[in-house]
């Protein structure tokens, strides 16, 4: 059950990923804007801390999987 969460995580973050680049793009007509990833809730910084969150995850599920 366990290894059905990661893959479900893996796949939660590429689908949010793609939606938030796309509503980028629909909205501001551009994909990344560099320097609005140091604003609060933009787009590229919402992105920004999701993928920081993921490889954190990603990182401590590496972690406790080899103890």
């Amino acid at each position: 059950m366990v290894k059905n969460l990661w893959r479900r995580v893996h796949w939660w973050f590429a689908w949010f990923a793609v939606l938030v680049l796309v509503d980028e793009y629909l909205k501001e007509g551009y994909f990344i804007n560099p320097g609005d990833f140091l604003k609060p809730l933009t787009h590229e910084n919402i992105l920004l801390l999701a993928t920081l969150t993921y490889i954190i995850i990603n990182v401590l599920r590496i972690f406790w999987g080899s103890r």
